[in-house]
């Protein structure tokens, strides 16, 4: 018997784990906020959601930042600046550099 993915099942996990980090940076759990970005990270990059695994990275490099890890920080951003620059999404640049 072949098995079925659902892809946006597993999409709808790589977003709900975004949203968890969204929650845990509310609650000042730094550091399990990260953890969640970063379970974003793998699973979107491993569906090939380039643009979901840019925005994980935009706010892993925000924590990143508020727990003082700069050199992280400035390479999550810069991760996904060069991502959305390929992308054309000027906009969403713009918010990375901001």
């Amino acid at each position: 018997m072949t098995t079925l993915r659902n892809t946006n099942a597993e999409h709808m996990v790589s977003v709900t784990f975004t949203e968890t980090g969204h929650c845990l940076l509310a609650l000042g759990r730094l550091d399990s906020a990260a953890q969640a970005y970063e379970e974003s990270i793998r699973r979107a990059s491993s569906l090939g959601d380039v643009r979901g695994a840019a925005v994980a990275k935009g706010q892993l490099a925000a924590v990143r930042l508020l727990q003082r890890r700069y050199e992280e920080a400035l390479h999550s951003y810069t991760q996904a600046r060069d991502t959305f620059e390929k992308l054309g999404e000027p906009r969403s640049v713009a918010t990375i550099w901001h």
